[in-house]
């Protein structure tokens, strides 16, 4: 659903913020309603605390503070995870390199919760978040689309969400999509991604093909019975941007849905549902618009040991 990362030289810097500028740009001319969140959410209330472990993911240097830091790369994030132990979070694999390992500092997690209590924001700048850098990574078997990170060091001032593992059929369950996203209505515009943002939907996890409201399967013939479906979903193509050579307007899809469904650089992000006693777990890892990979599957196993972290402070 994003880009895979790499490694920049100054003239592919220059070219990825003119790009930025320019979709930036066509996003504010031709969008016919403002766009509110994730698609369609809201930002958590700042003594809301529940989300926080829902982190935006990039390349450390991407997010650090620092003099060298320009504005722009030291909010520079494309995609999500979330901390789902004190010390580990997951996320997806194709948010990292695909034709090497990724290097111990070399990826970070940002949250938005410091370590003081208070909510960060760009305006404050890079230091009013809480950045977390992963020494290790492990990789889910078979070529799966999940990662799981080791931070340096524990985050111990906000709560982890824990892997929901039941097995059964889950359809049509009320839950949240959260990540750091475009916050556009028109999917495939990155931009603006500016804070965690957090939408209602219903999601599903069966072993059954299930449709959407436009009748495409979705179920994949690979894991079907890993993933985890966002079922409130719709779209059609509207005029986006207009060739003024050629004079005709080039046709993207619109989301038209009133739930909250993923955009551009939410991938890694959180599929959530809440527990018997409103407590939050982590049902799916957010993979396209509209499904996730449920990591249920992998708690207790070797091959891709998912801890087990049971919440204590409640």
């Amino acid at each position: 659903m994003n880009p895979r990362p790499a490694i920049e030289t100054g003239t592919h810097l220059r070219l990825r913020r003119a790009g930025i500028a320019i979709a930036l740009a066509a996003w504010i001319a031709g969008s016919a309603a403002p766009a509110s969140a994730i698609v369609n959410g809201f930002e958590p209330a700042a003594d809301d605390t529940r989300f926080d472990a829902v982190g935006a993911f990039s390349r450390t240097d991407w997010l650090r503070a620092g003099p060298d830091r320009s504005p722009e790369d030291a909010h520079n994030w494309f995609g999500a995870a979330t901390l789902i132990a004190p010390d580990t979070i997951l996320t997806v694999r194709h948010n990292l390199p695909d034709k090497r390992p990724a290097r111990p500092y070399e990826f970070a997690v940002r949250f938005r919760r410091h370590v003081t209590g208070s909510v960060g924001s760009r305006q404050a700048g890079p230091d009013s978040y809480h950045l977390a850098p992963v020494v290790k990574w492990v990789m889910a078997p078979h070529g799966e689309d999940l990662a799981m990170g080791i931070l340096v060091a524990p985050v111990t001032h906000i709560d982890p969400i824990p892997v929901d593992t039941r097995r059964v059929r889950i359809i049509r369950e009320p839950g949240f999509v959260a990540a750091w996203g475009s916050e556009s209505r028109w999917l495939g515009a990155p931009v603006p991604r500016r804070r965690l943002l957090v939408g209602r939907n219903l999601l599903a996890r069966t072993d059954e093909a299930r449709e959407t409201q436009d009748r495409r399967p979705l179920l994949s013939e690979t894991h079907p019975r890993n993933l985890v479906f966002i079922m409130q979903f719709a779209n059609e193509k509207r005029n986006w941007q207009y060739n003024s050579r050629t004079r005709k307007w080039r046709r993207i899809n619109y989301v038209t849905t009133d739930a909250g469904v993923p955009n551009s650089h939410d991938s890694g992000g959180a599929l959530l549902i809440e527990d018997e006693r409103g407590m939050l777990k982590l049902l799916g890892v957010i993979k396209g618009n509209r499904t996730g990979l449920w990591p249920g599957r992998y708690v207790g196993s070797r091959s891709f040991p998912i801890p087990v972290w049971r919440p204590n402070r409640h």
